[in-house]
Formats: structure tokens, sequence, C-alpha cells
């Protein structure tokens, strides 16, 4: 294979499959009942918050939620003041000095890692398929996750779990209240707090997301094409328009015809040629020929 023609090759498979590479890194989607919530503009830490009056302080408990992989703290925070690596869900408790203005005082009480990669073990559950009487007429996806051990340095510590109700709401992005590059987005707070019980964290969170029709894979609410088919197809018109505007300039100034009408006619007369001799090598390589003498498998 020419140098050339290998390196357009090579070019327009990297073209073809970054996109694809794109779209599953960004992938966050949950399957249940047969339709498929795509979470994944929800990526990123969101949270909220729980408080208490304890004069002469107040306990503040943050939750923090990330649906789409591990929490990514700020640089600036302490590793010993947030959950372990990998955690999804961590609740962090503070107590503050309400009558005090020197947040110096204020102290970490606990730390609460609810959710973890270590034994994540996801489980999701269609509400309009849920069998539940307090799930009638709701649309959305339950989601529970788990991992979590309290307290982490003791024998006896529990097993924790997160269970999170995406509730379908038509007017909300699901990120309402939670700070996104630098701003907090506006409106009512889209996450809330419902309760933490016996190891037990259950958090709402109302977004589009969770409709129906903006899920894929069937369901009441149909389906949406990702962006990996709307890329083959504005590719398929691309080139479907370039071989007929540059035929039709060959025709009018050369009056070419047969292949020659075609831009480029020698090369897309040779790609037969290139892909078998491609071919050829690779099946070369699987079948040992590219294997060093004196290399034996262990």
């Amino acid at each position: 294979m020419a140098p050339s023609a290998a390196a357009s090759l090579s070019s327009a498979l990297l073209l073809f499959l970054l996109p694809a590479l794109a779209s599953a890194a960004d992938d966050c989607k949950v399957a249940a009942d047969g339709v498929t919530f795509d979470l994944s503009p929800l990526k990123g830490s969101s949270s909220v918050t729980d408080s208490k009056s304890t004069p002469p302080t107040v306990k503040i408990m943050t939750w923090t939620i990330n649906p789409c992989g591990p929490i990514e703290w700020p640089k600036e925070v302490k590793e010993d003041d947030v959950c372990p690596k990998g955690s999804y869900v961590c609740g962090i408790e503070l107590s503050h000095y309400s009558n005090d203005k020197d947040k110096s005082k204020d102290q970490i009480d606990r730390i609460i890692p609810i959710a973890s990669d270590t034994k994540l073990n996801p489980s999701y559950t269609r509400l309009k398929s849920s069998t539940a009487e307090a799930d009638a007429n709701k649309e959305g996806v339950r989601v529970e996750l788990h991992g979590g051990v309290y307290p982490p340095d003791k024998d006896q510590g529990k097993e924790q779990k997160a269970v999170v109700e995406f509730i379908c709401d038509k007017d909300k992005t699901g990120l309402e209240g939670q700070e996104r590059y630098g701003k907090v987005i506006d409106g009512a707070k889209s996450l809330r707090y419902l309760s933490y019980e016996g190891g037990v964290l259950k958090l709402e969170w109302r977004t589009k997301q969770a409709c129906e029709q903006q899920a894929s894979g069937g369901g009441d609410g149909g389906s949406h094409w990702g962006f990996f088919p709307w890329f083959i197809i504005i590719m398929f018109l691309l080139v479907a328009a370039y071989l007929i505007f540059g035929s039709w300039l060959n025709y009018n100034r050369y009056d070419a015809r047969g292949w020659d009408l075609l831009p480029h006619g020698d090369t897309l007369r040779d790609i037969p040629y290139l892909v078998k001799d491609f071919a050829r090598k690779v099946l070369h390589t699987v079948n040992g020929g590219g294997r060093r003498a004196g290399y034996s498998a262990v």
C-alpha cells in the first residue's frame, strides 16, 4: 500500500471513529423495562443540603451525587474532608456556629460514603411499570446505588444505599439551583432531599431527562436518535452532494464520461484494491505472520 494511500485511509478511519468514541465517553444511560433514559446532561456533581438547629450550632448535612460517575471534588478540598475516591454519592455533616462569624470554628462531624464504584451494583425501575401504590401516576426511573459502608473504620459498619427517583418534569433541565461552569443555574432546585434512615438515602430529582418522550428504546414516549446516526446521515449526504456536484462539473467542463465523471476517479477505482490489501495485512498479522522468531506463549 502506498504511504499516501495508507495515510488517507487512516485519516478517514479516524474521522469516522472519533465521533463514536466521544459519544461513548459521554454516555450515561439507564435502561428499565425497555425504556432507556439519557441522564448524561446531569453529569457532574450536584448537591442538596438539610439543616437542623442544635444550639449553639447548626448541623448542616450536604448530600452530593454524580449520577454518571465518581464525584470530582475541587482541588482545594482536602482528601480527609470528603468521601473516598470512587464515591458516587456522599454525605458530609458540618457543625456551624450560627452566632459566630468566625468560620474557623466550624467542624466536620460525619463523612458518609453512600455509594461507591467498589460495589455500585446499580438497579433501575421504570416508575410506570412499578406496582407500588406510591408510584401511581409517576413517570420516570428509580435508580438504586450501593457500595458505601458507614462507619468505614469499624467492623460493624453498615452498608449504605442511595435511592434516587428521577421524576419527569418537562420544565426542568435538572440542573436548576446547581453550580455549573462557575455560575448557579436559575430556578427552584431540581434535586431534593427526602430522607436518610437506616443507611438508606432517598433523593428526588425532577428533570425532563426522566420523561419518556426524551427516552429511547420504546415505551409510551417513543424514541429519539443519538448523535452517531445523525453523523452518518449527514456524512452520507455531504459525500453524495460532493460526488454529484463534482460529476456535473467534470461533464460540463471536460465532457467526461464513465469513471472520469467522478472527482478523484482514479482514487475511487483503487479503493477496493486498497481495502483488499489492508485486509490481507490484518489477517497476516492475526495469523501470526508478524510474530518475532523465538517467541513462545506462556
